[in-house]
């Protein structure tokens, strides 16, 4: 879901205006990096753990 909205925003006339292809590629990078800091902020809460913004 993300990855398409990533995909959306970069490529749209109100977004970024990329090319297609382009929004893909970097549409999947940001949705991976998405994934990795909410699996992140899911151990730190399990582990309860404290991080300082």
């Amino acid at each position: 879901m993300s990855y398409m909205v990533f995909v959306y925003i970069l490529n749209a006339e109100i977004g970024f205006r990329l090319e297609l292809r382009l929004s893909f590629i970097i549409g999947a990078i940001y949705s991976d990096a998405y994934f990795f800091v909410l699996k992140k902020a899911k151990e730190n809460k399990a582990n309860k753990l404290d991080v300082d913004m």
